[in-house]
């Protein structure tokens, strides 16, 4: 158990200086050696962790959409899909700074790779080439693509009016599903 905890700590650590470093700098221009540094450990705790400082950044994203999602859960632990919209944006707005770091940080488009993954691993299918995760690719990538304008017009519009523009955007994707769902259900 202690060791899990040493971990964790280690971890979050090498997360909150990765973010420090970008703060300053490009994510680009950052080395695993400057990275320990600031997180004050050794190369060796990075490595028993991480292959690449890209791995770091992934955790970093991974929380980040955790955290936009898990505070939408209702009490039965499912989604109402506008409300989950709706909320992400507001907490996209209510850390506005620190989101501000990771998408002016993105030169590799590893936050959208990550975005993309991370939802396909929470939501769609197990089976990579299912019509169904290529329908929640294209809707998490248009997603992205109009919160990352957003964001980066310093939210002109509000959080309500964006979520009902997305939440309408969307609706085709659930029908879609739908269609999905019955096209196997009559063809597999």
């Amino acid at each position: 158990m202690k060791q899990d905890i040493r971990i964790k700590k280690s971890k979050n650590a090498m997360k909150s200086a990765l973010f420090q470093l970008m703060k300053k700098k490009l994510y680009s221009q950052i080395t695993i050696c400057e990275l320990c540094t600031t997180a004050k450990l050794n190369r060796s705790t990075f490595y028993s962790n991480y292959d690449h400082i890209d791995d770091c950044l992934k955790e970093i994203h991974y929380d980040l959409f955790e955290a936009m999602i898990s505070n939408n859960l209702n009490t039965n632990h499912t989604y109402d899909k506008k409300n989950v919209i709706t909320g992400m944006l507001q907490y996209i707005q209510d850390h506005k700074e620190d989101i501000n770091v990771l998408f002016y940080n993105d030169e590799n488009n590893l936050l959208v790779k990550n975005m993309l993954n991370f939802f396909t691993q929470r939501f769609g299918s197990t089976e990579f080439r299912s019509p169904q995760n290529y329908s929640l690719i294209y809707h998490t990538a248009a997603f992205f693509t109009i919160i990352n304008q957003w964001v980066r017009s310093h939210f002109p519009v509000s959080c309500d009016t964006l979520a009902e523009l997305i939440f309408q955007q969307s609706e085709p994707y659930y029908h879609t599903n739908e269609f999905i769902s019955q096209y196997e259900k009559n063809h597999v």
